[in-house]
């Protein structure tokens, strides 16, 4: 081919790829216009930026903005129908919208099929927190049977993604074996990992790691280093462990005031271990602690735990409510409670209801 005809096609061909680029720009600068006009609050603006994009990408805003009435008056089955839209172009983050909303039931009505189907399509697509959520569902068998496996497979998915929360989930199974081979190792990496990550309960699980010895330690300075990491998150399982560690002087300087403080912190914030010991601590006083007995308070942490089902609670609050002892006199609500706790094996309260059978048979 001349010399002259190679330079004319080879001049088309850029024209054609410029042109291309440019149709390509384009198509996209009403999505990004969008998202910056969204960024800024202009929702009138953003919406037609999205509107005129038509990507699945922009349908779910749109999507949201119906939801969350920004720019437009909220209608929540609007929201859903740009959802659907959306998801049937295959956006993920939209399939996991609605398989959520499929779940509660409260926008689209219930369907528990479908949710689990657009979860497990945004799964396979790739969505971590899909593939995370997926495993949650297989490990706890709460809509589908148990498969710890499946779980295993899943959350491994999204580790890999670099998700904390799976991360710590599959280290968790690890550690136990249970749906893969034990391997305390690789379960303690994944954890330390999603710990790394600023997960506060992977935090408060290598806290634990530490303190018991499991793999890594025993070190308790280390362990209160990452419950303290985990409280500054706002855990309240770790608030206790910290609490109580401060209280013994166990791998950080003694402070007893601040070990109360944080225990009656993450028993307000529902821990039930927490609000436990803070509810037998005020039914009896310490002085060594600071605390004065105050039996109304006491009630009121132990009923808390005990709703929880923490069974040594059930049995206090029981006995409590059961005598009257400073709060009003109930039978029946002691009777509940300390059954409760019987059923979980409390000899406590076996003893007690036996010894109460045996006071009403002697009458």
């Amino acid at each position: 081919m001349p010399i002259k005809k190679v330079t004319i096609c080879l001049f088309y061909f850029l024209m054609i790829a410029a042109l291309l680029h440019l149709i390509a720009l384009n198509a996209f600068s009403d999505f990004y216009d969008g998202v910056n006009a969204l960024k800024e609050n202009k929702y009138e603006v953003a919406y037609k930026h999205f509107f005129e994009d038509g990507s699945p990408a922009a349908q779910l805003n749109i999507g949201i903005m119906y939801f969350k009435g920004q720019g437009v008056e909220q209608s929540k089955s609007e929201a859903v129908k740009w959802f659907k839209k959306s998801a049937d172009g295959g956006n993920s983050q939209a399939q996991l919208i609605l398989s959520s909303l499929y779940k509660d039931g409260d926008v689209t009505g219930k369907d528990i099929d479908e949710s689990i189907k657009l979860l497990k399509i945004a799964a396979e697509s790739g969505n971590s927190i899909a593939q995370y959520n997926l495993g949650t569902i297989y490990e706890n068998g709460l809509i589908i049977t148990t498969d710890k496996s499946e779980a295993a497979r899943w959350y491994r998915l999204a580790a890999e993604q670099g998700y904390a929360k799976a991360q710590r989930r599959l280290g968790g199974l690890y550690m136990i074996g249970d749906g893969v081979g034990l391997n305390k190792r690789e379960g303690v990496k994944l954890i330390r990992s999603a710990a790394n990550q600023n997960d506060p309960e992977a935090q408060t699980l290598l806290g634990l790691l530490y303190l018991m010895g499991d793999e890594i330690g025993p070190d308790n300075v280390i362990a209160a280093n990452w419950f303290k990491k985990s409280s500054d998150l706002g855990n309240d399982a770790a608030m206790y462990l910290l609490g109580r560690m401060y209280i013994s002087g166990n791998g950080v300087d003694k402070n007893i005031p601040e070990g109360v403080r944080m225990i009656i912190k993450s028993a307000d914030l529902g821990d039930k271990k927490a609000q436990a010991w803070i509810g037998v601590m005020l039914s009896n006083g310490d002085n060594n602690l600071g605390i004065n007995v105050n039996k109304i308070q006491a009630s009121h942490y132990l009923k808390k735990a005990s709703e929880q089902g923490h069974a040594d609670s059930q049995f206090f609050y029981g006995s409590m409510c059961l005598m009257g002892d400073g709060i009003k006199e109930d039978y029946r609500e002691g009777i509940k409670w300390l059954s409760a706790s019987a059923k979980q094996g409390n000899k406590n309260a076996i003893d007690t209801l036996n010894l109460l059978v045996k006071i009403m048979n002697s009458k």
